[in-house]
């Protein structure tokens, strides 16, 4: 195939017929965008099964919107925004997770090096902060990044010079450091520059190869064949995502995004700021606020071998950043050289707790669903709930957070395949500040 812009393939594949080489066309307009949509929807979701579904319900709803989409220069906007609405709208699927156990066993956890260790505190705010980017700069920042774009092939899918483009994309980088820097997270622009490149190029090695032949297959029309290779929970998923638009009441520009009643206009439209917050920032500052603090006390600890119960006295240091968006834990145990530290925050959206760190002994990122932070927040005190399914360890774990006065009690239960919760630790702490 002659070399054709996203836009011509988009019109190529949009025309249809066989002698119009639609089916080449969709098929190289995945591969010059798998990377950047894969990418995107493994950031939400930290599976890298759940991702490839995710990515591969982007790429059908393309196919069945390419009319809608022909007149854009790059579809790269429209395949974040989706990407993140897809993979979002998966996450809350909880009976999903179990499928990916076993898998997820079996990927070995990211060397905690200074980059990894600044990386994994930048990527739960990365999707975000490439929402809060006008959508023009949005762009930008993903086809010089995500995409490998040199400056002259982004100025000219942007009709800008590759001096304008390059101005353009430092401006969009301050923009998402000073983002970034209200999330707790500091980086130089400098710095973010060469993490988004080094990262964007890691990624590529991490994109399945099963995902071109569902590509391929969509590519063909292959969503209504018999033998299809694209499962039937890709293509559920796809039904559930244009439902969920729907029941999210979208005004006709936020639906046009993917049922594709109007054209898009280069500019695009963020589809989350359509979304009520499903907590506030003042339960997140009152919430770390409360739970900040010298703690001291014994750790209960079963053994995850034989069951025995040891115990250890240990030091917990929470700390909250400035601005209130993160905290940080330190738990340090006397007689014994290990330390647990992560840093977490409350995603206003989801009413999520995020946190990425050393846990365990291993690097990991965990994002548990929370209960009674709202009342937790208001009293300052009280008890809150947090639970989530730890793909390393590969169980469900349940934490009770308890705070009344300066006691302050934190433990965990565990369960495997379903079976009912057991006793793991239990924290019993004394504010010692």
């Amino acid at each position: 195939m002659e070399t054709l812009s996203d836009k011509q393939l988009l019109k190529r594949f949009a025309e249809g017929g066989a002698g119009n080489g639609a089916e080449r066309a969709f098929t190289e307009l995945g591969r010059r965008y798998t990377r950047l949509v894969y990418a995107t929807c493994l950031r939400e979701l930290q599976d890298r099964a759940l991702a490839e579904d995710a990515s591969q319900t982007v790429f059908l709803l393309l196919s069945r919107k390419a009319a809608s989409l022909q007149k854009q220069e790059s579809p790269a906007g429209w395949l974040f925004t989706t990407s993140r609405f897809v993979s979002q709208n998966l996450r809350r699927q909880e009976t999903r997770r179990k499928a990916y156990e076993e898998k997820a066993m079996t990927e070995s956890p990211v060397q905690d090096t200074p980059e990894n260790h600044l990386w994994n505190l930048i990527e739960p705010h990365l999707n975000d902060a490439l929402e809060s980017l006008k959508p023009s700069d949005r762009e930008a920042i993903l086809l010089r990044f995500f995409e490998e774009k040199t400056l002259a092939e982004t100025g000219a899918l942007l009709n800008l010079s590759e001096n304008t483009a390059r101005m353009k994309i430092n401006r969009a980088i301050e923009k998402l450091r000073t983002h970034l820097a209200k999330a707790g997270v500091a980086v130089s622009g400098t710095l973010l520059a060469s993490l988004l490149t080094q990262k964007s190029a890691e990624a590529s090695v991490l994109v399945p190869a099963s995902l071109s032949g569902g590509i391929a297959q969509i590519a063909k029309g292959g969503e209504a064949t018999s033998g299809s290779p694209l499962s039937s929970s890709v293509l559920q998923l796809a039904q559930k995502t244009t439902r969920a638009l729907l029941r999210a009441k979208l005004g006709s520009i936020g639906l046009s995004l993917l049922l594709g009643s109007l054209v898009l206009s280069s500019a695009g439209v963020g589809i989350y700021r359509a979304f009520t917050p499903k907590i506030s920032s003042e339960t997140r500052r009152a919430t770390f606020a409360a739970l900040a603090g010298v703690w001291r006390g014994n750790l209960e600890y079963a053994d995850d071998g034989d069951g025995v119960h040891h115990t250890y006295r240990t030091t917990i240091e929470l700390s909250a950043s400035p601005n209130s968006n993160t905290l940080t834990y330190r738990a340090t145990y006397t007689g014994s050289t290990r330390a647990d530290t992560w840093t977490g925050t409350l995603d206003l959206k989801s009413g999520d707790f995020v946190t990425v760190g050393n846990q365990d002994g291993v690097n990991k990122r965990l994002t548990y669903k929370t209960e009674g932070l709202k009342a937790f927040a208001t009293q300052k005190s009280g008890t809150f709930m947090l639970t989530t399914h730890d793909n390393l360890a590969a169980w469900d774990t349940k934490q009770t957070v308890s705070l009344n006065g300066n006691k302050l009690t934190w433990g965990e239960d565990v369960r495997r395949d379903g079976s009912a919760f057991r006793f793991r630790n239990l924290f019993t702490l004394t504010r010692a500040n």
